[in-house]
């Protein structure tokens, strides 16, 4: 009982409130995110006072530096993100694709369990304890991540990380997980993330127009000087007369 007990309070942790979650991230041309954190903390509402979530949705509304929602139990929050410590981007300008490679080395329940923890306290929900109680979850950390996705398979947690860009997707895998690819969107389970225990790399290209541009300029340049001096009449060399002798 006390092992199980560990295990809860393991994954609520890890987590960050709640059984079902969500993330959706869009990424654009530059590298730069917004990600969307869903969360549905309704195996936690016994904890909390009648008319928490009323009190939580009103400061949503009226606070701009909070970009939250509530339905019912479920709160959403964005947060904005740049290359760094989560992700990395990489553009491949050639010719005639441009490539963008998003590397997502970490999923950010660090960020939004900071988020949450101060929009809880912001609403008067709770009070005390430790801001930001979740780390990220690293997907490179092997042995972290298989102990804690068997007992998230467990407790059939459903966790789900979607990643959005630009372009139609070439590629969206973490080591031998393939991501549900759908246009310029890809899903991943991240309980099975865990077990893979691999960054997502997710590949997408499109034409570069700007290098095709210049090239057909001078393709158009290149032919029609070749039209101008071909059909420029040829200059006729002058003979000398001789002299005829007496």
């Amino acid at each position: 009982m006390r092992r199980e007990i560990l295990v809860i309070l393991l994954m609520c942790t890890l987590v960050s409130a709640g059984l079902d979650q969500s993330y959706i991230h869009i990424v654009d041309r530059e590298g730069n995110s917004e990600i969307t954190k869903t969360m549905d903390i309704s195996a936690f509402m016994t904890d909390f006072e009648d008319g928490s979530m009323e009190n939580v949705s009103d400061l949503c509304s009226i606070d701009p530096e909070l970009r939250c929602s509530v339905d019912g139990k479920v709160i959403t929050i964005t947060e904005s993100f740049s290359p760094g410590e989560h992700y990395n981007f990489q553009v491949d300008y050639g010719i005639p694709f441009i490539t963008y490679t998003l590397t997502q080395k970490k999923i950010p329940t660090d960020v939004f369990s900071v988020s949450l923890d101060k929009l809880l306290r912001k609403a008067g929900v709770i009070e005390g304890g430790v801001e930001g109680s979740a780390d990220a979850i690293d997907l490179y950390n092997e042995e972290e991540n298989k102990e804690n996705a068997g007992f998230l398979r467990r407790f059939k947690v459903n966790l789900s990380y979607q990643i959005t860009v630009p372009t139609t997707i070439d590629e969206a895998r973490a080591g031998n997980v393939s991501g549900i690819v759908d246009g310029s969107t890809a899903t991943f389970d991240i309980v099975d993330l865990m077990e893979e225990s691999q960054p997502i790399v997710i590949k997408n290209s499109e034409l570069n127009m700007g290098y095709l541009v210049i090239i057909a300029a001078v393709i158009i340049l290149g032919g029609l000087a070749y039209s101008f001096f071909k059909s420029k009449p040829a200059v006729k060399k002058k003979t000398k007369k001789t002299k005829s002798k007496k």
